[in-house]
């Protein structure tokens, strides 16, 4: 996407072509080049000032020439490599429009936008989250406890986009810092979760979104169940009451016997179980337009309340094979938020995760009375891989781990 030159700007020398007589520059994320006399001997690298008068580059002076050429894991060319599309420039551009269009959509929705602490004492003791320790505490894998304790102390709708961390986390889709979008409504469903879901997308400005994915935007969500979907994929159902013998013997009877071989499945808990039967299934969702998936076993209900028939009031998005979204209606319950706090303490230990404290405050916010609430996340990062076409979650961060450590 071509900005408007202003009169007056400095762009990087990346080289004369003596027999073309072209002085090759890189303004934001694209090249360009102008005729030029080879005895201005500007070097590969330096920086030069240019004017932009009447559709014409005038060169007006160099400003710094660097002692070496341009190193191709430099800063100078980390965000706009000129053989990436979308390069990681456009990609940060995009990155800055779909932000305040999603702060405006909350806005005009009347949420408060807040910000509460990156670290805390007692962090999230969920055994999957390798935490990153700091003084006196932890980074917070989410803000989840905190805002929830606003909700118990009068706000009704809340949002803050934030960064989050968990340790350990680095694939194309995982860096262990990254940015979350977490909301919460009083009073209301995780139905209404979804319906926020879909009219925060459509409110995106597509001039910012690969074309590709502006159908998926306008389509229909599918909204389905994770017993409908492993009826589907694996020809079977589980009940709320399903233990980790339960799952083995429906895949057994259902003709999945070389594949529990092949995961080297034998005295595993429900949640690995489940978790390696889920993680085939995840990457069949999404490929036709967002997917959303209710009705989750209560072993993976976290802060999220039962519903009726057992089930947790969970909901998770899915594109192109990809969790975007995870969206509770959320347990208020204090004595029942803390056993499951302490099964997790359990389940950490026994995995040889570091021991952590209960978040006492937030059980304590649960005493005193935490209304009737949903709230969901969604992880920026994520949403950007999708709707821009990245390869990978470094292209949509300024920043990634191994560029940092």
């Amino acid at each position: 996407m071509l900005q408007e030159f202003p009169p007056t700007f400095i762009a990087r020398c990346l080289g004369f072509d003596e027999p073309e007589e072209e002085l090759h520059f890189l303004w934001q994320e694209q090249q360009f080049s102008i005729q030029a006399d080879q005895n201005l001997k500007i070097t590969e690298g330096a920086l030069v000032r240019f004017e932009f008068i009447e559709g014409q580059f005038i060169l007006e002076k160099v400003v710094y020439t660097p002692p070496a050429g341009l190193k191709a894991n430099g800063d100078a060319l980390r965000w706009r490599k000129l053989n990436q599309f979308p390069s990681r420039f456009h990609c940060l551009k995009a990155r800055h429009h779909i932000l305040r269009s999603i702060r405006n959509w909350f806005d005009r929705q009347g949420f408060l936008e807040v910000q509460t602490p990156a670290r805390v004492k007692a962090p999230n003791p969920e055994a999957h989250f390798d935490l990153i320790q700091c003084d006196q505490g932890y980074l917070v894998t989410s803000p989840e406890f905190q805002m929830k304790r606003m909700l118990v102390g009068g706000f009704e709708k809340i949002y803050q986009i934030n960064a989050c961390y968990r340790g350990k986390e680095i694939s194309h889709l995982h860096n262990p810092e990254f940015t979350m979008l977490e909301w919460y409504r009083v009073g209301e469903n995780w139905q209404r979760l979804c319906q926020d879901l879909q009219e925060i997308t459509k409110c995106l400005p597509r001039a910012w979104i690969d074309s590709k994915q502006h159908k998926m935007l306008e389509g229909e969500w599918k909204l389905t169940t994770v017993n409908d979907l492993l009826q589907e994929f694996w020809q079977f159902e589980i009940r709320p009451n399903d233990q980790a013998g339960d799952l083995l013997e429906k895949l057994n009877k259902n003709g999945h016997e070389n594949w529990i071989n092949q995961q080297r499945i034998n005295a595993e808990s429900f949640l690995v179980i489940f978790g390696r039967i889920w993680d085939e299934l995840e990457k069949t969702l999404g490929w036709e337009g967002p997917c959303l998936v209710t009705e989750w076993p209560p072993q993976l209900a976290s802060l999220a309340q039962l519903n009726p028939s057992g089930f947790a009031e969970r909901v998770e998005c899915y594109v192109q094979g990809m969790e975007i979204a995870n969206g509770f209606g959320e347990l208020t319950d204090p004595n029942e938020q803390q056993k499951r706090f302490e099964i997790e303490i359990i389940n950490r230990h026994q995995i040889g995760k570091i021991d952590v404290a209960l978040d006492h405050q937030f059980l304590d916010a649960l005493e005193e009375g935490m209304p009737p609430s949903c709230g969901m996340a969604l992880g920026i990062e994520r949403l950007l891989i999708w709707l821009l076409d990245a390869p990978s979650i470094e292209n949509v961060m300024a920043f990634g781990e191994s560029e940092i450590f």
